[in-house]
């Protein structure tokens, strides 16, 4: 399995994103995502880098069956970060994610209150090459447009769109 992923990996970014969306397709009738904002105790923002597509998102992918939103979201958030939320995550918005497929939809979380699962070692995984927190006054430059958007959104108490 490791090989699969370590070629899926390996092939231009616009073929991986294909491949990705193509399976979930096959897989669900609808695609359904989390996404979730995670501050420390600075205000920082965290955000992971995935292997398999460009630039710096907000930790989260995808619902499984017979999962809810938030059972999704705590999972991803200790997959891809070894954050574990100590009180409920609050529910923020949901999205149209139709710029991937008319099918897709993302469910935004604030995770309030967490830890981490084990202080002296961070997950590895093969889908994220690292999870880091930035100051939200100095994002990096190549953050994923949507996820820039909807966290500058966040921080000014704006009206989402309903779009990813």
């Amino acid at each position: 399995m490791q090989y699969l992923f370590k070629l899926i990996r390996s092939l231009p970014t616009p073929l991986r994103k294909t491949l990705q969306f193509g399976f979930a397709l096959l897989t669900r009738a609808m695609t359904l995502g989390v996404r979730i904002i995670v501050r420390n105790r600075n205000g920082d923002i965290l955000l992971v880098e995935h292997t398999y597509v460009g630039g710096w998102h907000l930790p989260g992918g995808g619902v499984e069956r017979k999962e809810t939103f938030a059972q999704a979201a705590q999972r991803e958030l200790l997959q891809e970060t070894g954050v574990v939320p100590v009180e409920k995550l609050r529910h923020l918005h949901t999205f149209g994610n139709f710029e991937v497929s008319r099918f897709d939809h993302v469910a935004l979380f604030i995770c309030p209150d967490w830890e981490w699962a084990n202080e002296k070692e961070r997950p590895t995984d093969y889908e994220i090459a690292q999870a880091e927190f930035f100051p939200t006054t100095d994002l990096p430059s190549n953050i994923d447009r949507r996820t820039h958007n909807h966290v500058r959104t966040y921080l000014e108490n704006g009206e989402f769109s309903d779009i990813w």
